[in-house]
Formats: structure tokens, C-alpha cells, sequence
């Protein structure tokens, strides 16, 4: 598989290149600043440029062999980086000008990055955001979006493009020979490294709703988001009808709490927390599992029985 990976040298963009290297893919990065370190070619580029993407596709040889897919990873990173209407504008403009250009060379799949914060939660401070809770649980692909800031908003926004550009009618490939434009979005939740996990397993405190209540506490480790990243480029085609949108989360939340007290002092009265208890879960990533054969690896819950065992 030949792929184009944004944001390559991001935390989770050297995660998915080095898992793609190591699998014996063709990989071509774009990346805003250089890392010699890297074992890919890159192109340095802003991706606000509209011309970016293509000339990494000219770089990757594109027209003689084509791109299977673009993984899209670069972008504002959180609601914190930058005002609300740099965020929104320049993650919408990024987005675009990628989906634009991969629909246009006839490139048959993108995977997009989306966020937990499309539907909930996020990372803006105050009483409003204090005090936001899921509107059900367990969460999954039907949980209703309500987006609190302008990171969220852009995710969700990108995502409702993709639905459209994906629409048989949008086809804007050059080559008419050219398969149509599938494409999978991620919601991704918050991310650990090696060292976040190490963090939390360390906090021992109890949970306290500032520290990720408002996302139900949902958590994915790095390696695991890159492997549900790959496998979902490469789906086939024929199980991708246009856009279809995944929750990959881990099954337990950050903090060591028992499902039963969380939801007693934070959810008790959130529709289908009764069936977050039965579950031991507040989240339900079945569809990932079912289609991308993609499961959680990386849990603090088995890291944490591990230590008690020793």
C-alpha cells in the first residue's frame, strides 16, 4: 500500500509511519517542519497552501504509481493553540484543501482524525464547561453532536464535508477511470503515550469531573490509535459506502474508579447509565471492531491489574 501521511512528524504521525515502515508500506509524509530522524520522504509544506498536497503527490510519484490512501493527521491540536477563529478557519482550510486534492487525483481513500470533542466534552475552561455532561451512554456513533468549542467544530464540520465530497455527484477526479472517493473519520479521545500512561497509573486520587468527565474519561493509547488509523485505510472498499464515522476508544476510562461510583456521583441520572454499569464500559467501539477488526490493546485497566499482581 502506497500512503500519504499529514502531520508525520506529529506524536501520532511517527507512530503511524513507523508502524507503516515496519509493515512494508510505501510511505510520503508532509509535515510543516523537518525531522531528519525520520526514515520517509517528507514534503515541507504548509498545508494552508492549496498546492501542498499535490506537489507530495508529485514527490511520491502519484501518477505513475498510484496513492492508495491519505491519513490525515495535520492540524490545530486542541482549543487551547490559538483563538477560536484561527482554529476554525485554519483547520477547515487544511482539511479542505486535502480532501479537495485527494478527491481530484482520483485518490480512492482518506482517513481523517476526528475527535471526541466533534460530538462532546473539550478542553475550554469555566462553569459551562464544568458542569457538561454526555447526553447518553455509553457513548458510540450515535451519540448526538454538541461540539463545545471551536477545535470540536471544526472535526464536526470536516466530517459533514466528507459526507458531502463522497456523495456520488462530487466525484472531481481528473481521470474518470479513477475509483471513487471513500473515506473513515476516527473520533479519537484523548491520547497516551508511554508516559501518560506511566502518569496515570501513578494518580491514585479520585476522579474529579474537570479531568475529563464531560468525555465520559475516554482514553486511547498512541500505538493503538495508529494501528485503527492504518486498518482504516486499508478497509475495503467495497465495506466504506462514502463516509463512514468510527469511535476508537479504550473499554475502561483514566481514572481507577469503579463504572458503578463514577456514574453514582457524576451520571446517575444520564440516559443509559445503567447500561454503562452492566457493560463495565461508557463506551461502545463495537463498529470499529466489526469493520476495521480493530479492538483496544493498550488499557490502564489491564496495566493496573498487572501492577496488583505483582
Amino acid at each position: 500500500m502506497k500512503v500519504i501521511v499529514t502531520g508525520c512528524h506529529g506524536k501520532i504521525g511517527k507512530a503511524v509511519c513507523r508502524r507503516l515502515h515496519e509493515q512494508g508500506h510505501s510511505v510520503h509524509g508532509i509535515d510543516h517542519a523537518p525531522d531528519h530522524e525520520a526514515h520517509h520522504r517528507t514534503t515541507i509544506a504548509s498545508l494552508l497552501d492549496p498546492f501542498a498536497l499535490h506537489r507530495a503527490l508529485d514527490a511520491a510519484g502519484h501518477h505513475d504509481d498510484p496513492v492508495d490512501a491519505v491519513i490525515h493527521l495535520a492540524g490545530h491540536t486542541n482549543a487551547r493553540v490559538a483563538p477560536a477563529s484561527t482554529i476554525l478557519g485554519e483547520n477547515l482550510t487544511i482539511n479542505s484543501n486535502v480532501f479537495l486534492g485527494a478527491n481530484g487525483a482520483g485518490i480512492p481513500r482518506v482517513v481523517f482524525s476526528s475527535s471526541v470533542q466533534a460530538m462532546l466534552g473539550g478542553l475550554d475552561s469555566g462553569p459551562t464547561q464544568r458542569y457538561r455532561r454526555p447526553s447518553q451512554l455509553p457513548l458510540n456513533e450515535a451519540t448526538p453532536a454538541r461540539p463545545s468549542n471551536a477545535y470540536g467544530t471544526s472535526k464536526l464540520l470536516t466530517e459533514r464535508m466528507l459526507e458531502h465530497l463522497t456523495d456520488p455527484g462530487m466525484r472531481l477526479a481528473w481521470d474518470d477511470r479513477a475509483p471513487a472517493l471513500t473515506a473513515i473519520s476516527l473520533r479519537l479521545p484523548f491520547i497516551l503515550d508511554d508516559r501518560s500512561f506511566e502518569w496515570n497509573l501513578r494518580r491514585t486520587a479520585p476522579a474529579e469531573y474537570e479531568w475529563g468527565g464531560a468525555e465520559a474519561w475516554a482514553y486511547v493509547g498512541l500505538e493503538d490509535a495508529a494501528e485503527a488509523l492504518i486498518l482504516a485505510a486499508m478497509c475495503p472498499a467495497e465495506r466504506v459506502p462514502g463516509h463512514i464515522m468510527l469511535l476508537t476508544m479504550a473499554p475502561d476510562p483514566r481514572p481507577q474508579d469503579p463504572i458503578a461510583d463514577l456514574v453514582a456521583r457524576f451520571y446517575e441520572d444520564v440516559p443509559g447509565a445503567d447500561e454503562a454499569i452492566r457493560r463495565d464500559s461508557f463506551v461502545d467501539c463495537s463498529q470499529a471492531e466489526q469493520l476495521l477488526g480493530w479492538k483496544a490493546q493498550q488499557t490502564l485497566r489491564r496495566l493496573r491489574s498487572s501492577q496488583a499482581a505483582d
